[in-house]
């Protein structure tokens, strides 16, 4: 079972196949002789460990000839190495704590099944994340305390993300849109250009896992540039200044609605790019012993609990379903999740969703007890709740310890 989306075999696909359109100069006039110059001159950049030069040369190519496809699928994938490798992106990974991390990772010596299970892993962990309070409180929290701790971090991080990061991803995945509008598309790659012992078959199910890898990453960072953490003064910053009624952290950004709801989109693309992608492999009757994701890797334990995950959240963007978990008793407990209305309609001030809460004297907050909501669906998430059934749910939650020792 293979699945191994590792540089060196992206690299290789850039240099063999791929097709697509330029979204440059759709007038200029076609020069396939020019653009597979260029295509060889990204070829040779490529080899040397020249990314940058090897993605203007297949851009310039696909000027030249918007169909070639080594430079449409060289240009797709130098760019997401581009952006990972950014210097304005590197430095702000370590704060990317909920979502995707972009950075380079090493590729152990592993077998091929655990290359698969390490790809499948940049998709699974994100869509059966926990929707659960705690979560969803725990990553506020975070939030709250990198913008008290390094208030320029939030603003700069999502600067980078809006301007740098999710165009270059959009315009992979739009690469690899076209090369979806090929039924047929099938790649060998030869063991010269990959340093593998055989040659590696690519087809159109494998494209389309990577496109549903790319567009639950774009959902996760669609969610965190859409709200405004910023803080109105760097000096005197804590919790109780940012959580007044009257600043704006926490309140959506201008853009924010549409930002949510292309979020929305992306993580609905997840599941149709996937079932395609399985619906594909399936469909597959050649020799699976060379494919990069063979026909018998759905059938990994794995693999079924990505799809299930997948389809959980994609339902719950949908509309409700049941979660189970167990109350502070440790009895069984149901309750409705629609994560589809944090998107739509968008919350405007996320504060405003916040329970009940007090500070204490170092201005940091505690809930007050008994747990109480003025929204307890919080905009429909939970659709089923009232005050009593959080209470139920959570137990007693007390005041904080500096004030309980008094």
């Amino acid at each position: 079972m293979r699945l191994r989306f590792t540089l060196p075999i992206l690299c290789a696909l850039a240099l063999v196949a791929g097709c697509g359109k330029s979204d440059k100069n759709p007038t200029s006039p076609l020069d396939p002789a020019a653009a597979q110059q260029e295509v060889d001159a990204g070829y040779t950049d490529l080899t040397a460990g020249n990314y940058e030069s090897a993605n203007t040369h297949f851009k310039t190519a696909l000027v030249k000839d918007p169909n070639n496809p080594q430079a449409n699928l060289g240009a797709a994938i130098t760019e997401v190495y581009l952006v990972q490798n950014d210097p304005d992106v590197v430095p702000l990974i370590p704060y990317f704590d909920g979502t995707p991390a972009l950075a380079k990772r090493p590729v152990p010596q592993a077998s091929r099944a655990g290359r698969t299970a390490a790809a499948l892993g940049l998709l699974g962990p994100r869509t059966s994340a926990h929707y659960d309070p705690v979560s969803g409180g725990a990553a506020m929290l975070r939030v709250m305390r990198l913008a008290t701790d390094d208030p320029p971090a939030i603003s700069e991080i999502q600067y980078v993300v809006k301007t740098k990061v999710m165009p270059k991803l959009a315009y992979a995945e739009a690469r690899l849109n076209k090369i979806e509008q090929q039924p047929g598309f099938v790649l060998k790659i030869p063991p010269d250009l990959t340093s593998e012992p055989d040659s590696i078959e690519v087809d159109l199910g494998d494209i389309l896992v990577l496109d549903s890898v790319i567009n639950g990453v774009e959902g996760w960072l669609g969610l965190l540039v859409s709200y405004n953490f910023d803080v109105p003064s760097y000096e005197h910053v804590n919790a109780e200044s940012l959580l007044t009624e009257r600043t704006k952290f926490g309140t959506l950004h201008p853009d924010g609605a549409l930002l949510l709801a292309n979020a929305r989109n992306d993580f609905l693309t997840v599941k149709t790019r996937l079932d395609a992608a399985v619906a594909s492999i399936q469909g597959e009757t050649d020799d699976q012993s060379d494919d990069l994701i063979p026909s018998e890797a759905l059938a990994t334990q794995g693999f079924m609990d990505l799809v299930s995950s997948v389809t959980t959240v994609y339902n719950a963007l949908n509309g409700s379903v049941d979660v189970d978990v167990h109350d502070h008793n440790g009895d069984p407990f149901t309750f409705g999740l629609y994560i589809g209305r944090f998107f739509t309609p968008a919350i405007a001030d996320l504060k405003t969703k916040l329970p009940a809460h007090a500070f204490d004297s170092n201005h940091d907050p505690y809930l007050i007890d008994p747990l109480t909501f003025n929204d307890p669906t919080i905009n429909g998430i939970f659709p089923d709740m009232t005050n009593a059934r959080w209470q139920l749910l959570v137990g007693p939650v007390g005041p904080p310890p500096a004030l309980a020792e008094r």
